[in-house]
């Protein structure tokens, strides 16, 4: 059997992990995993563009890439999943979805969250190689890698990355206004 690596094969893989991983660590664990990443590509982006006005990144990371955009890139990539997995494992905030309804409502939720997080987690990993990208993820960079004929899927993940961007947050938005929390009853001893 022979498997030819392909972006369409990288992105489902990376799919799949995502959507397994959020079954693991549940729909809780799975909404931090996203208010994570939306943190950690603001920071990424943001740090990664001060970075390159002030630090000649040439040879900071050569033996990877040829150019100073791709060096960018890599920074801005490499930044987003490290802030990611330090305020996954170490952020100061817990996150509760409120649901506490049936196994068939929890499965749904999981599987929503999970599908969005991946989505934002890989878009967002794409967009940075693609480079400038107009709305939050505003770059002064040419595009470092040409991810825009590598396959339909690809394209379509950075097209429309504005969806993948906000179809958390309304997620969050829509199961929060649906979610019952039971307010704990003050004691009035």
């Amino acid at each position: 059997m022979n498997v030819t690596l392909t972006w369409d094969l990288i992105i489902t893989v990376f799919f799949v992990v995502i959507m397994a991983y959020s079954f693991i660590v549940g729909r809780h664990g799975t909404a931090k995993i996203i208010i994570s990443s939306y943190i950690a590509m603001l920071a990424a982006n943001g740090i990664a563009q001060l970075v390159s006005l002030y630090v000649p990144l040439q040879s900071l990371v050569s033996a990877w890439s040829t150019t100073p955009e791709q060096n960018v890139v890599l920074l801005k990539i490499f930044l987003f999943i490290l802030l990611t997995l330090v305020l996954v494992m170490k952020g100061a905030f817990l996150v509760d979805t409120g649901f506490e309804q049936s196994i068939i409502i929890r499965f749904i939720t999981t599987s929503v969250y999970g599908f969005l997080s991946a989505g934002l987690i890989i878009s967002t990993i794409l967009v940075f190689m693609s480079g400038p990208s107009g709305g939050v993820l505003a770059s002064n960079i040419s595009p470092a890698f040409d991810v825009s004929n590598a396959s339909l899927l690809v394209r379509s993940l950075v097209n429309y990355y504005s969806f993948w961007f906000a179809a958390p947050a309304v997620a969050f938005i829509i199961s929060s206004l649906i979610a019952r929390v039971e307010m704990p009853v003050a004691d009035e001893s």
